[in-house]
């Protein structure tokens, strides 16, 4: 490889390769093995992938949100420390809370999960391996808390990390993407030909 030139703008790397000792192939399977995809540029294939990879962020994002709200009905009466409350009842409030839970961590984790195993594949690390081994770890250690019938459980702490956190991934996403969007109209603009007018 000669020269490379990525544009973390439009997520755009341009390659000058000799012919006959590396392949476009080579270059790609190179990049795959630091951990990052990367394929020929087709714009139609890029934007359709854009749009799904945002997708899919908003619906994680929107089961966060919902197991959020509905699991702090069942948190608030346990955080009040109400004297009346038996463990029997408490117990009942961290098995529904689990039971709200459960789906948000994992689904509403996946992009995070996916990411973190990616990167230790690869034997390296990214900000999404802390990020997965917090959400992991407290639900893990809520739900051992809650079949022995413990007094602390975190499913709560769970959801809201996940919801501020797909905030910021979905926000990021956005602002990326209207970034991505301006280049590229800026780029239809150049003229592909010109015409010189002879004196």
């Amino acid at each position: 490889v000669e020269t490379a030139r990525l544009n973390l703008t439009t997520g755009r790397l341009s390659a000058v390769w000799r012919r006959g000792e590396i392949s476009a192939h080579a270059i790609v399977q190179a990049i795959s093995n630091l951990g990052y995809g990367a394929a020929v540029f087709d714009p139609e294939a890029s934007r359709a992938q854009t749009d799904l990879e945002g997708r899919r962020l908003l619906r994680a994002l929107a089961v966060a949100g919902f197991g959020m709200m509905n699991i702090m009905m069942f948190s608030v009466p346990i955080w009040s420390g109400d004297a009346e409350m038996g463990e029997a009842t408490r117990t009942l409030l961290h098995w529904i809370s689990a039971l709200i839970a459960a789906p948000v961590a994992f689904y509403s984790g996946q992009p995070f999960f996916r990411a973190a195993f990616a990167a230790l594949r690869k034997g390296a690390a990214n900000m999404d391996v802390p990020i997965s081994l917090g959400v992991l770890l407290a639900f893990s250690l809520s739900l051992y808390e809650t079949v022995t019938r413990g007094q602390h459980a975190y499913f709560d702490g769970v959801c809201m990390l996940l919801f501020l956190l797909l905030i910021g991934r979905y926000l990021d996403h956005v602002l990326r993407e209207r970034a991505r969007t301006a280049a590229r109209d800026l780029i239809a603009q150049q003229a592909t030909s010109a015409s010189r007018i002879a004196p």
